[in-house]
C-alpha cells in the first residue's frame, strides 16, 4: 500500500482552501449563518453544557495547572488592568456599596 496521489482537482481544492482570503470569507459566512440562528445557539449551548459536565474534573485540573504556571503573568496583567481602570473600578465599587448599604452596615465604623 503506497501513498495515494492526489488528482489535479484535489490538489487545487486543497490549495484553494488554504488561502487566507478564502478562510476569512468562510469564517464570516459561518459566523453570520450560525450567530443569528436561535436553534443552533440552543443546540450549541446544550452541547457545551454536556461536554463540561462530562469533562468537568479534567477541565478544572487543567485550568488550575495553567494558573499555577502563569501566576506571574496573571499578576502583571492584573496590576496593569488596575492601573489603567482605577477610576472606573472605584466608581463601580462606590455604586455597589451604595446599592447594598444594608449588607455592609455592620462593617462601618460608628462615630461617637
Amino acid at each position: 500500500m503506497g501513498i495515494k496521489k492526489l488528482t489535479k482537482r484535489q490538489e487545487y481544492s486543497r490549495e484553494y482552501w488554504q488561502r487566507d482570503e478564502v478562510k476569512k470569507r468562510k469564517a464570516e459566512q459561518n459566523f453570520t449563518k450560525y450567530n443569528t440562528d436561535p436553534k443552533y445557539k440552543k443546540r450549541q449551548n446544550k452541547s457545551n453544557k454536556d461536554y463540561y459536565e462530562k469533562h468537568k474534573d479534567s477541565l478544572i485540573k487543567n485550568q488550575i495547572k495553567y494558573n499555577q504556571n502563569h501566576a506571574d503573568e496573571r499578576k502583571e496583567y492584573t496590576r496593569k488592568y488596575y492601573l489603567l481602570n482605577k477610576e472606573k473600578l472605584k466608581k463601580r465599587q462606590k455604586k455597589y456599596y451604595r446599592e447594598n448599604k444594608d449588607q455592609y452596615k455592620g462593617y462601618t465604623k460608628k462615630k461617637n
